[in-house]
């Protein structure tokens, strides 16, 4: 009975590391899940929201790695998302390192699961490429929220 629940701990956490990315269509300007990257073809197998799986080359797409964090809503955290954390709206980017980073990095850390400690507050806005330069420019974002 031990060894079947050692096993069973070792197959969730094997779960737990499978990264997951998503895709925003280029052309398209959506954002996909994606269900398997193919390097030799050089595309991606997307999901739609209606369910259909189709690909898109990786040079119609940008490939964005999770974080394997949640918000403060539940939702999954993902490379290029804006977040909200103490008054100020960051975007979730990779550091040279591989590290993921919360830019303008006025903390200075790496986002660890032990920074995400301190930014229990924070909630996802959107993401860097349905709206570029929302960072710089929040104002822009707030007023066409009210549209």
């Amino acid at each position: 009975m031990k060894r079947k629940r050692i096993l069973t701990m070792m197959k969730l956490r094997m779960i737990d590391m499978v990264p997951r990315f998503r895709a925003w269509h280029i052309k398209g300007k959506k954002m996909y899940d994606v269900q398997i990257i193919d390097y030799t073809k050089q595309r991606a197998m997307v999901i739609s929201r209606m369910g259909i799986v189709f690909p898109i080359k990786f040079d119609d797409m940008i490939l964005m790695q999770s974080t394997g964090l949640h918000d403060r809503n539940h939702k999954e955290i993902f490379e290029g998302d804006i977040v909200m954390t103490f008054d100020a709206m960051l975007s979730v980017k990779k550091d040279e390192n591989g590290n993921f980073i919360l830019e303008p990095n006025v903390f200075d850390w790496s986002w660890s699961r032990f920074a995400c400690d301190k930014l229990h507050g924070t909630e996802i806005i959107d993401n860097i490429h349905a709206h570029p330069g929302i960072v710089d420019n929040p104002k822009d974002w707030e007023e066409g929220a009210d549209d």
